[in-house]
C-alpha cells in the first residue's frame, strides 16, 4: 500500500516499493477502500510516485482518495503531515457569541438619592463640601440606578468597611468569596438556557474577577454549583480591572479556533465589597468609583463553526488585540491591602484614551481590508 513507514533517515515504502530519498510525491488520503476490512482504517495517508500508480490503485481496488497535496521532498511530506493533523485540530470558521446571560443582586439603589445615603451610612454627612462634590459626580455619570450586595444592613454589621482606611479585608474577602461565584453561577446558567445544548458540550471554563482571591477560585466553585465535567479545562483570571471583558473574549476567541469543537463557558462577576468605604478629601479618584462602579455577572458561551440545527451564532469575533498605551503607567492602578483593594484614577485617563484610540483601531481594521471610516460600515 502507499503509506508512509519510518521516520527520517529511513527508507520509504512508496506503493509497494522502498525508495531511499523519493521525489515528487503525492499526499492523498483513503477515504474508502475494499482493500481494507474496518471503516476506522480508512482514514489513511498515503503518497504515490506518480499519477499511474494512483490510477491503477483505483481500478485494482475500488479505493476513493482525497487529493491533500503534491510534495517534493521527504521532509515537505512529513510537513504535510502534521500540517493535516493540526488543521484537524482547528476549527476552519471564526469565533462566535453563542448565547449571554447577566445577573445582578436584588439590592437596587437610584443614583440619585446615593449620595445621601452613603455619606449617611459611612458617618460623613459633616463633609458638607465633600458631599456636594460627590453630587456633580453622581449627577454627571449619566447613571440611573445600580446594583449593589452591600445593603444597609450588611454596612451596619461591618463598620470598619465604611471608614476610609480601615484594616477590613477579611470581613470583605469572607464575603466575595461566597457571593462572586455565586452570582457569576446565575449569569451562566442563563447563558446555557439561550444556548439550549446539555452542559457536557462546555470544553472551558473562564472565570474573571477583581473581588477577591482565594484557592481553589471561584472557577473551581462555578464548576461544582453548575455541574460541568471534571475535565473541564479552566481558566482562573484575577485583578484584570476595566478591561476584563476584552481580555476574557480574546482567550476564548484563541481557544475556540485553535479546537476544534470546544465550547467556552466565559463569566466575569463582580461585587464591589471589595472596594467600598467612605469618602477622604485627599483622594478624590477614590469617590470617582465610588460614583460608578456596581455588581454584576455576565457570562458567554463561545465556539466556532457553530451546528447550524441547534446552535444560533449572535456575533463573530473578527478581531481581539491588547495594547499598552505609552505613558500611561499609573493612570490607573489598584492595591489589594489590609484595607481591601484601593485603586486610583488619574485626571489624564480620557486624553491617553482619546489620543491613542485612532492607532489601534487602524491595526485592527488594516488585516481586515478597511482602510477607512466609510468602508467600516460598508
Amino acid at each position: 500500500m502507499g503509506r508512509v513507514w519510518g521516520g527520517a533517515g529511513s527508507t520509504w515504502r512508496v506503493f509497494g516499493k522502498h525508495y531511499l530519498n523519493p521525489t515528487n510525491l503525492f499526499l492523498l488520503q483513503i477515504l474508502h477502500s475494499s482493500h481494507f476490512s474496518s471503516p476506522q482504517k480508512h482514514n489513511k495517508f498515503c503518497c504515490f510516485q506518480n499519477i499511474s500508480q494512483i490510477l491503477s490503485l483505483i481500478k485494482k481496488q475500488y479505493t476513493k482518495l482525497h487529493f491533500l497535496r503534491k510534495v517534493h521532498k521527504k521532509d515537505q511530506l512529513i510537513m504535510a503531515r502534521v500540517e493535516e493533523i493540526r488543521q484537524a485540530q482547528r476549527a476552519q470558521g471564526p469565533a462566535t457569541i453563542l448565547a449571554i446571560g447577566t445577573a445582578t443582586p436584588t439590592n437596587c439603589v437610584h443614583q440619585a438619592d446615593y449620595p445621601d445615603y452613603y455619606f449617611r451610612i459611612t458617618n460623613s454627612e459633616h463633609m458638607n463640601e465633600l458631599k456636594e462634590k460627590f453630587k456633580r459626580m453622581c449627577d454627571k455619570s449619566m447613571i440611573k440606578k445600580r446594583y449593589m450586595h452591600l445593603t444597609e444592613e450588611i454596612l451596619t454589621e461591618h463598620p470598619e468597611m465604611c471608614a476610609y482606611m480601615a484594616p477590613s479585608l477579611n470581613a470583605r474577602q469572607d464575603i466575595v468569596v461566597v457571593e462572586v461565584p455565586k452570582l457569576g453561577k446565575e449569569a451562566a446558567v442563563k447563558a446555557i438556557k439561550e444556548w439550549g445544548q446539555p452542559k457536557s458540550k462546555i470544553t472551558h471554563l473562564i472565570f474573571c474577577t477583581t473581588s477577591g482571591v482565594d484557592m481553589p477560585g471561584a472557577d473551581y466553585q462555578v464548576t461544582k454549583m453548575l455541574g460541568l465535567r471534571p475535565s473541564v479545562n479552566r481558566f482562573m483570571m484575577y485583578q484584570q480591572g476595566c478591561f476584563a471583558g476584552g481580555t476574557v473574549l480574546r482567550m476564548a476567541k484563541d481557544l475556540a479556533e485553535n479546537n476544534r469543537g470546544a465550547r467556552v463557558l466565559v463569566i466575569c462577576s463582580e461585587i464591589t465589597a471589595v472596594t467600598f468605604r467612605g469618602p477622604a478629601d485627599t483622594h478624590l479618584d477614590s469617590l470617582v468609583g465610588q460614583s460608578l462602579f456596581g455588581d454584576g455577572a455576565a457570562a458567554v458561551i463561545i465556539g466556532a463553526d457553530p451546528e447550524p440545527a441547534i446552535e444560533r451564532p449572535l456575533f463573530q469575533l473578527v478581531s481581539a488585540q491588547q495594547t499598552i498605551l505609552p505613558d500611561s503607567e499609573g493612570a490607573i492602578d489598584g492595591h489589594l491591602r489590609e484595607v481591601g483593594l484601593t485603586f486610583h484614577l488619574l485626571r489624564d485617563v480620557p486624553r491617553l484614551i482619546s489620543t491613542n484610540i485612532e492607532k489601534s483601531l487602524v491595526g485592527a481594521f488594516h488585516p481586515l481590508g478597511i482602510s477607512d471610516w466609510n468602508s467600516s460600515f460598508g
